[in-house]
């Protein structure tokens, strides 16, 4: 009969690094805030101390940190949605990502930074208005063997509807433009974003906390046909 012998090794862990400064977070679960390719090394996307503020970060080991910025600096943490970039809107701080391991990019979307804004645009039966609101900040990057990222543009996203009441709640989406309710994002709070494929098309989807125009109810709202550069 073979014997098992378990031997317990004192102090044997993992090393563990602190990526970010006092105040920096992932925010909310269900959000997916890393990357791991192999043989290459790890990307991580989290709030900056700063409450508006994505940053990203790479590892070629788990160990040390750094990023490079747009301009190719390397500096300890990059902006992700950089204030001058689109100024006078903001990202709200907590990000998710993204892989699409078959275009080698990251996906990155964020809430927005700015107060609730009420969402309108056309009163046409049957249109979809995104005129005002607040919105979600869309990018996409392409993950190089250095660990630097060459970015996209940054695409600002709004996504208000308007969908008829009855039957004291909501019925079906834009059917008529008698007793609307029209639903933009919840500003400051989380977004997600996913990427999907088959042999024939490919999708990028965003969903966010729904913010109603009156007291009926929506958990959440969601784009799921953006085209893979997110330009439509």
């Amino acid at each position: 009969m073979a014997a098992l012998t378990l031997f317990s090794l004192p102090d044997a862990r993992g090393a563990q690094r602190t990526i970010g400064t006092s105040g920096a977070n992932t925010g909310y679960s269900g959000q997916h805030n890393m990357i791991y390719k192999p043989g290459i090394g790890y990307w991580a996307f989290f709030k900056a101390t700063n409450a508006d503020r994505v940053v990203w970060r790479y590892s070629p080991d788990g160990l040390t940190w750094s990023a490079t910025d747009e301009s190719g600096n390397k500096v300890t943490q990059a902006d992700v949605f950089p204030f001058l970039q689109i100024a006078p809107n903001a990202s709200w701080g907590n990000p998710s990502i993204a892989y699409a391991s078959s275009k080698n990019r990251v996906y990155v979307v964020a809430n927005d930074a700015a107060s609730d804004t009420p969402g309108g645009g056309s009163t046409v039966d049957g249109a979809q208005g995104d005129a005002t609101g607040n919105k979600v900040f869309i990018r996409w990057g392409t993950l190089n063997n250095n660990g630097s990222i060459t970015w996209s543009s940054i695409k600002p996203q709004p996504i208000t509807i308007r969908i008829r009441t009855g039957n004291g709640g909501p019925e079906c989406q834009i059917a008529t433009n008698n007793n609307n309710v029209t639903y933009d994002p919840r500003s400051q709070r989380s977004a997600v974003i996913a990427y999907s494929s088959s042999t024939a098309e490919e999708y990028v989807s965003v969903a966010v906390d729904a913010n109603g125009s009156t007291g009926f109810g929506m958990g959440a709202l969601a784009l799921t046909n953006l085209t893979p550069d997110v330009t439509d």
